[in-house]
């Protein structure tokens, strides 16, 4: 359930950046911190939240 939760943020965030117009975009930290809360509530793993984060900073 947790990684069907982290797919449909993932599918969500991607499709907010393909409509947002430059000014509107979320910053990596914005997205992680979305992320972060997901963890804190149990609703996504550690190693979900740090494979999102490695992603988002590009590493």
């Amino acid at each position: 359930m947790a990684q069907e939760a982290l797919s449909v943020l993932s599918i969500i965030t991607q499709s907010q950046k393909s409509e947002s117009s430059p000014h509107d975009e979320v910053s990596a930290a914005d997205e992680i911190l979305k992320f972060k809360k997901l963890l804190d509530e149990g609703i996504i793993t550690q190693e979900e939240f740090d494979l999102k984060k490695k992603q988002l900073l590009g590493l």
